[in-house]
């Protein structure tokens, strides 16, 4: 080999090396929020991978549907970053070894809450709710207890004898609702506001019967192990960075800010 085409072995060889190297850096981004009223994925992680390329962050960016799916890709593919439901670090943060990384905030609060509504016309009330059909997006494999202890352990509500049918989406609720295919549903307050000013006709044909207690907004989280301490650092400061809110990691997920650590 003469000099000339070991010069251009070794670029090659170089270049070949350094984006190996490059998407060896790209961090998994994972995100599960079946509350949010973004419902097109896709779109999404488009608006996603642009806004983190914009800013400079090396994370790829892995919206999921599915609690299943979610839930097994943790276990496998061990992300380091996480936005997920307030129920699901407290259900699974310690097994799973999540660390809090940033709080979301809406109309400077950390927490929202759910309204339990059912149609216009329908006689349901608090106190007449057994044996109904509850439709609500999903709280994992054992929702009836979640819903026991995090969202009605203020009021005298007997989840266990509700019939719950989990959708994809509060919107899905809202519709079964107002067609009077299912008894009630337990909706987010934030998306039953904004349905409001998008569609008042539909928000006319239910009605609120119920709200829950103050439940914390979705957590930006990462795993225990993966991420060195001058990067979870690095990461915080890049992720907060909202000097144009409408290229900001905050504003894609539907959020206003993020908030104070928890």
């Amino acid at each position: 080999m003469n000099l000339c085409n070991k010069k251009i072995y070794f670029l090659i060889s170089l270049v070949l090396v350094t984006g190996v190297a490059q998407v060896a850096e790209r961090i998994q981004f994972y995100y599960f929020n079946p509350d949010s009223i973004k419902s097109n994925l896709r779109q999404l992680k488009s608006n996603m991978d642009s806004v983190l390329q914009k800013n400079n962050i090396p994370a790829a960016f892995q919206p999921f549907a599915k609690f299943s799916d979610f839930n097994d890709n943790i276990r496998t593919q061990r992300p380091s970053l996480l936005y997920v439901p307030y129920w699901y670090f407290e259900r699974y943060g310690k097994e799973l070894k999540l660390r809090p990384l940033l709080t979301s905030l809406q109309d400077k609060k950390t927490n929202y809450q759910k309204k339990l509504i059912t149609n216009i016309n329908s006689k349901k009330s608090i106190g007449h709710l057994d044996h109904s059909s509850l439709a609500m997006t999903t709280m994992g494999p054992d929702s009836k207890s979640m819903l026991n202890n995090i969202v009605f352990s203020d009021n005298s509500i007997n989840t266990k004898k509700f019939s719950i049918i989990e959708v994809p989406k509060d919107i899905d609720a809202i519709f079964a609702v107002a067609l009077g295919q299912v008894d009630s549903a337990l909706v987010s307050s934030i998306n039953l506001q904004l349905l409001e000013k998008r569609n008042p006709r539909l928000t006319k044909s239910i009605r609120v019967i119920a709200n829950t207690k103050p439940m914390t907004l979705p957590i930006l989280c990462y795993l225990e192990g993966t991420l060195t301490e001058e990067k979870i650092k690095e990461l915080r400061v890049q992720l907060k960075n909202t000097d144009n809110l409408e290229q900001s990691v905050a504003q894609v997920l539907g959020v206003d800010a993020w908030g104070p650590k928890l």
